[in-house]
């Protein structure tokens, strides 16, 4: 059985630092939560999109990490939401810049307000 975990969705562009953040504070806990961040959990020598995908099935449910570019529709969060959606993972979206809007088919969704530590 493999181990329950949280899929962090992220823009590389402008939220880099505060995923990596929020990776630590949720796996130092208590209680510990487990994450895949792909910045730690790829693995080199296999296709990063197959790994993603996988990733996205096995999860217990998405993290989305909303900022300016995350909500961009050409931003890869914008895939990996859906895939999320069609898998029928919860999706937690997090506001990390305030006055972002939410993507439309994420709605009714209430974004937790997320402040830097």
């Amino acid at each position: 059985m493999t181990e329950s975990f949280y899929f962090i969705s992220y823009s590389s562009r402008d939220c880099r630092d505060v995923a990596l953040q929020l990776a630590d504070q949720l796996f130092a806990g208590p209680p510990s939560i487990p994450v895949w961040l792909d910045q730690r959990k790829l693995q080199p020598g296999i296709d990063r999109y197959q790994q993603i995908v996988q990733a996205l099935k096995d999860c217990q449910g998405l993290l989305y990490l909303m900022t300016n570019d995350s909500v961009d529709p050409n931003c890869p969060c914008t895939q990996e939401w859906i895939r999320a959606l069609k898998y029928k993972k919860p999706i937690i979206p997090l506001m990390i810049d305030s006055g972002t809007e939410m993507p439309f088919r994420l709605e009714p969704r209430v974004p937790i307000i997320f402040a830097e530590m």
